[in-house]
This record gives C-alpha cells, sequence and structure tokens, in this order.
C-alpha cells in the first residue's frame, strides 16, 4: 500500500483508510486526483497501468494517461463546476504509438467533501484486447474540431505545427498549449498519427515500395519516414509488412 510520507502528499491524510484498503482490491486500475488533475493515489492496477513505482505516481497527472474525452471532461469541469458529478464514457488507452486500447472510464467527484478529490476508474485495461489502430479520425474534440480537419485534409502535405497555425490564425506557441492542453499530445504527433497509420494500410494493401509510399503520405525522404516508422512501430516498414503477412 502506498504510504505519505511528507507534507507534500497531505492530500492523503484526508482519505479514509477504508476506502483506500477498497481501491487496493480492485482488479481495475484507480486513482484519487486533486483538483489540479495530479495524482494522490493509485492502487496496484494503476501503478501497472502506468509502469511506475508508488512514489512515481505522486509527480504524474491525468494528462499521462493520454484519455483525450478524460481531458476534455477535466477541462469543462473546472470552467463550470457543480457540486458533484460522476460521468462514464469510453476511451482509447495508448499503449504505444500504433497500438491502443479500448476501456471504460467512470469519474466521480464532490467538491464538498474535504478532501475534494476525484475517483477515476479505467475498466477493462486488458492487454489481451490491444490491437493496431488503422483508422485515421482524428478524436472527436471540439475545441480542435478545426484544427483536425485541416490535419486530416494535408497531412498528406509536408505540413508542419507552424502550417497548421497560420491557417488556425494562432501563434505556433498558442496553439501547442491548446492541443496539449485539450488532447495531451502536440500538432506534430496528431499529424505523425494519421502518415504513420495511412503508412500501415498501404503497406498492408498494395506492393508499393517504401520510398513510394513515404513520398504519398507526406515525407520527402525515404530515411526521415525509416526513422519514425521505426520509432513508433517498433521495427522497420518492410519487417512490418512482414510481420503482417505471416499467418
Amino acid at each position: 500500500m502506498m504510504l505519505c510520507k511528507s507534507a507534500e502528499f497531505s492530500e492523503m491524510a484526508n482519505i479514509q483508510p477504508l476506502t483506500v484498503m477498497l481501491l487496493e482490491r480492485l482488479d481495475d486500475a484507480a486513482f484519487l486526483v486533486n483538483l489540479q488533475g495530479r495524482f494522490i493515489y493509485g492502487n496496484p492496477a494503476a501503478r501497472k497501468l502506468l509502469d511506475c513505482a508508488p512514489e512515481d505516481l505522486l509527480n504524474l497527472t491525468i494528462s499521462d494517461l493520454h484519455l483525450t474525452s478524460l481531458l476534455q471532461f477535466w477541462s469543462e469541469r473546472n470552467l463550470n463546476p457543480t457540486p458533484a458529478s460522476i460521468l462514464c464514457f469510453s476511451d482509447r488507452y495508448i499503449l504505444s504509438f500504433h497500438d491502443e486500447l479500448a476501456v471504460e472510464v467512470t469519474v466521480s467527484y464532490d467538491r464538498e467533501i474535504e478532501q475534494k478529490c476525484s475517483c477515476l476508474l479505467i475498466h477493462k485495461v486488458d492487454p489481451n484486447l490491444a490491437k493496431p489502430s488503422q483508422d485515421l479520425t482524428l478524436p472527436h474534440i471540439p475545441k480542435l474540431e478545426k484544427v483536425f480537419k485541416f490535419i486530416e485534409e494535408n497531412y498528406v502535405r509536408s505540413i508542419s505545427l507552424r502550417d497548421v497555425a497560420i491557417e488556425m490564425g494562432y501563434c505556433p506557441s498558442y496553439l501547442t498549449d491548446l492541443v496539449r492542453r485539450c488532447s495531451g499530445k502536440s500538432v506534430n504527433y496528431w499529424i505523425i498519427k494519421c502518415r504513420i497509420n495511412l503508412a500501415c494500410r498501404l503497406l498492408q494493401e498494395t506492393n508499393d515500395s517504401v520510398n513510394t509510399i513515404a513520398l504519398t503520405i507526406g515525407y520527402q525522404s525515404e530515411g526521415h519516414f525509416f526513422r519514425q516508422f521505426r520509432q513508433h512501430c517498433g521495427m522497420t516498414p518492410l519487417n512490418w509488412r512482414k510481420s503482417q503477412q505471416v499467418g
């Protein structure tokens, strides 16, 4: 069980020991989160999900879960606070750049209780359910609708953060902060995600060469595409193609 060892973790002092004992026994990942979105507790399943030690988890926030629906809810809740609420929704937990897992998230909070924290449960976190996602559709986040629409329509060109910012009428630093705050990821991440997902589809469904695919999806050099693909998929494009043909 995670113990509080300094005043930094004094928020846990107001959490009932029975609450912690019950959360410790859950198979689902369970977090207690303060109003700023920082974790003040995580049960064994939560720590396993984030692959971190108890003391390291206390330095993380909900942004480290990379759940876009959760980030959107948190932002809206802070803008329009209510005394109490329970929210359930589905989301995608990103295991790696190209592997995602369907999860169900429950958030409950009460601003009037002494500890002023939320309980966050993540259900059905089963590694056996993970599978590569080749869906090019970006998350539905109203505040980023125009940003994502531009990326979806132009990612096969050599666009960058600057191009997206100019199109939106924002300075790059503002757009960077907006996208990261609402989605937990950078503008460049979403551009690359679209490109790599399309690359995987072309590698699987066509016999096009790696160089042809690289040019098709917006890379100016095969080497740049090769490095990014291996970084995000864990293998070279040709090895990925071969792995899909096995069996």
